[in-house]
């Protein structure tokens, strides 16, 4: 029989991972060092901040905007 997934888990998984490889592609698009900072910092948090900060790395790669992690956090966490 199988394990029934909590599908919010499940999604929040999967976002996650989403968002480790947005961090490596952040830091190759801005010349940083190799970290996982971004991803570190909004494990723990809401699957909603986690999607959001997933949308505004994808912006901000694409626009070529550069934020430190700081200003990420005010952007996503303090609206």
């Amino acid at each position: 029989m199988k394990r029934k997934r909590d599908s919010v888990g499940y999604e929040k998984d999967e976002m996650l991972t989403e968002t480790t490889a947005l961090n490596l592609q952040y830091n190759r698009t801005f010349g940083l060092d190799h970290n996982i900072l971004i991803y570190d910092y909004f494990k723990d948090k809401t699957p909603e901040a986690i999607y959001e900060v997933n949308l505004l790395l994808k912006q901000n790669i694409a626009d070529q905007n550069y934020m430190n992690l700081e200003q990420i956090k005010k952007m996503i966490l303090y609206k």
